[in-house]
């Protein structure tokens, strides 16, 4: 029998250290990555743990994402869209780790 996996990606004041263009990426690798895992788990044996689907897939961030001018929560709902995930909660605040929230894997 197989059971599902669930990840949970977390960013806490990383991505406030990056250079331009980066944390982008990370978010775009982070999510074909999953997606990738998915693909691949359902081709191995059912005594393997699978990825069973991108519900169960999450990031959650208390950082600076690129692309979103100060709390600008419709600039966060287009970049996490870009970059695979869907926005579940967004929380902004003022610092430099100003974006906080949840996404979850596009299907």
């Amino acid at each position: 029998s197989s059971s599902s996996v669930h990840n949970i990606i977390l960013f806490e004041g990383v991505m406030i250290y990056l250079n331009e263009g980066i944390p982008h990426s990370l978010l775009e690798l982070c999510s074909s990555v999953l997606l990738r895992a998915g693909v691949e788990s359902n081709n191995i044996n059912t005594n393997t743990a699978l990825i069973s689907s991108s519900s169960g897939q999450y990031l959650c961030f208390a950082d600076r994402l690129e692309n979103i001018p100060g709390g600008d929560e419709d600039a966060a709902l287009v970049e996490m869209k870009r970059t695979g995930w869907e926005l579940l909660d967004w929380l902004p605040k003022p610092g430099l780790a100003r974006h906080m929230g949840v996404a979850r894997l596009k299907e």
